[in-house]
């Protein structure tokens, strides 16, 4: 039941399988919504930013909100292979 809840705190969007690529991506939480007005502005002046989360399913809801802004970004996971990451980070 915890986890539950730390899951429905991040996002309610955890909860399903598939979902909308549009504003309510990030309007359905609050978490996204103030992550949405910083990274604009920090982007604005070129910084790079790094966002950790223990769960890799907020990261696929994270990449689909990245994508739909289309803010360039490099997804790395315990589930990527390390020659992979490197790639990634290289590029």
């Amino acid at each position: 039941a915890l986890m539950q809840l730390r899951k429905i705190a991040l996002h309610p969007y955890l909860f399903q399988d598939e979902f909308v690529h549009d504003q309510n991506l990030y309007r359905a939480s609050g978490k996204l919504e103030a992550l949405d007005r910083i990274l604009s502005k920090l982007l604005r002046f070129k910084h790079k930013v790094l966002v950790f989360s223990q769960f890799t399913s907020i990261l696929d809801i994270l990449q689909a909100f990245l994508e739909w802004r289309e803010i360039r970004h490099v997804r790395l996971d315990g589930q990527m292979p390390h020659e992979q990451r490197r790639e990634n980070l290289e590029t």
